[in-house]
């Protein structure tokens, strides 16, 4: 992935600036948020019937480093947007609880 996927969708890539960096920053919260919630925390109590022991292995063997990873998210929200960096830390413990109950 590149660090600033925001200036890969059309028409987006000649923003620049303090505008353009600002639209970033609030799409890739956007996108962080709905990874954990989507793509973490629904598969966890959703799993594909056909994947469910491979999706619960997966989240055991990589609780450590996701579990960092969304607090680094959470830590890049503060303190300018508090409730980002709260919802975060939410769901960050609510992956801690369902990883834990595997």
């Amino acid at each position: 992935m590149v660090p600033e996927p925001y200036f890969n969708e059309p028409s987006y890539e000649s923003q620049t600036g303090d505008r353009g960096k600002a639209a970033s920053q609030e799409y890739n919260k956007n996108v962080r948020e709905n990874c954990v919630r989507y793509a973490m925390l629904d598969v966890l109590r959703h799993p594909p019937t056909a994947l469910a022991d491979v999706v619960r292995t997966h989240f055991r063997l990589r609780r450590d480093a996701l579990l960092t990873q969304i607090k680094n998210w959470a830590d890049d929200g503060r303190p300018a947007d508090s409730a980002y960096a709260t919802r975060m830390m939410d769901m960050r413990r609510d992956l801690e609880t369902l990883i834990g109950a595997l």
